[in-house]
């Protein structure tokens, strides 16, 4: 192992085209790592080829801590695709561009401004596109304008062997057959890296607005959720939470935290987008919907952003799970009942469930907790147990684990053949 480390320092050393080294681990630190600055899709592709052909592990941003458990004596790679951040094309009537990944959030709205568009995620905007799509969550807004596997129409990616694939195109509608897109798409890196993406833009709304309806029964805000999902009010967002998520955070502007204090335990952040007459229209339909015990009030444009961002903030540890409504209203029935201290996030429409545990210690009772929960229930699901950022691992409870550990097997040897991409994460 020592010497196959040996050669890929080697490798790397040397001047390659489109990469290069920025920082080394120092002698005798726990974990030998390389830090490499991609900008071109050469560099990557020659990077992933020595990569693979030493057993080292690869993966994205900027060099950070490696759990001491996930070592196992491997060099790690990090790639830095920040300078990647071009423009690539774009169509402003057909509402499409096509990027390098590594522009931030950030830079391709700004540019997307004058032009009245925007790429709809709700997410930091300091995210970059390439992190964006491998973890291919696209926040609360994903209720309105989907996820980012739908907003996501092709990539140009390297394989773990080096090898360029081409997924979609930038056209909305032109795959036929399996799309490899939405594979690469929320699969933490460990299929392939893609450098550049063909995304589906929209229109900027003119003006939005949100309500958050809070109580103490998040059972009765479930509900409330459903009657007004069920209204057609064109809610762009509509996220289910346990406000002490809120409150514990750090970013909190003075108004919105003192505001926070006199909310109760749950909340439901509504928002809505669209002309100026629309809103002023849906506010006040969206406020005339009560339920017993639930409270609501206008949030200001600045008090909005702030919770959203919250919301779209990536927390570790967790669970992740998808729940429909009355799936979640049983969670919440019985097992989230009996567990009142559990934070929880969830996303009514795309069913995206968040539990939160305070160290590694919860999250694996939790998981416990939730598998025994299932299967006394004789409910299937599938379950995400995320460590940290760099540590993903999906178990799939009640399924048939022989069938679906080979489709895994044998999609990981097609892209990825000697393990090196992101070999933290399992999916």
């Amino acid at each position: 192992m020592q010497s196959g480390s040996v050669g890929l320092s080697q490798k790397l050393s040397k001047a390659i085209d489109g990469a290069s080294v920025v920082a080394t681990s120092a002698s005798g630190d726990a974990g030998r790592w390389t830090q490499m600055s991609i900008s071109h899709a050469r560099g990557l592709a020659e990077v992933l080829k020595a990569s693979a052909s030493t057993a080292a592990a690869v993966l994205t941003g900027p060099a950070r801590t490696v759990p001491a458990s996930r070592l196992d004596d491997r060099e790690f790679v990090f790639v830095d695709l920040s300078s990647m951040n071009r423009i690539l094309h774009h169509e402003p009537q057909d509402q499409v561009i096509s990027v390098e990944t590594g522009i931030t959030l950030h830079e391709l709205n700004a540019y997307l401004t004058p032009f009245g568009q925007w790429f709809p995620v709700s997410a930091q905007p300091q995210t970059s596109l390439l992190d964006l799509i491998n973890r291919g969550d696209g926040g609360p807004l994903e209720h309105g304008f989907g996820a980012v596997r739908d907003l996501v129409l092709g990539l140009d990616a390297i394989t773990g062997s080096g090898i360029e694939i081409k997924t979609g195109g930038i056209v909305v509608k032109n795959v036929t057959g399996y799309d490899t897109t939405k594979l690469i798409v929320g699969s933490h890196g460990t299929l392939a890296l893609p450098y550049a993406a063909h995304l589906r833009l929209y229109a900027r709304p003119e003006k939005t607005a949100a309500v958050i309806f809070h109580g103490a029964s998040a059972q009765d805000l479930l509900l409330l959720a459903g009657d007004l999902i069920g209204a057609d009010l064109s809610l762009v967002c509509c996220e289910l939470l346990d406000l002490s998520i809120v409150r514990d955070s750090a970013v909190l502007s003075d108004g919105t935290a003192k505001l926070a204090q006199r909310w109760n335990k749950f909340g439901l952040i509504v928002r809505v987008a669209g002309h100026d007459e629309l809103i002023k229209e849906l506010i006040p339909q969206i406020r005339a919907f009560k339920r017993e015990g639930t409270t609501n009030s206008e949030l200001s444009f600045d008090d909005a952003e702030a919770l959203l961002q919250i919301c779209a903030a990536p927390a570790f540890p967790r669970l992740e799970l998808s729940a429909s409504v009355s799936e979640f209203s049983l969670l919440l029935a019985d097992w989230l009942r009996a567990a009142p201290d559990q934070t929880f996030q969830y996303r009514v429409s795309t069913g995206r469930v968040l539990l939160y545990a305070r160290d590694l210690t919860r999250l694996y009772e939790l998981n416990d907790s939730l598998r025994s929960f299932l299967l006394r229930k004789s409910a299937p699901h599938t379950v995400a147990m995320a460590a940290s950022e760099l540590e993903y691992e999906i178990e799939y409870l009640g399924a048939d684990i022989k069938k679906i550990s080979q489709i895994k097997a044998s999609l990981k040897e097609r892209f990825d053949p000697s393990g090196c991409l992101n070999p933290l994460a399992v999916l």
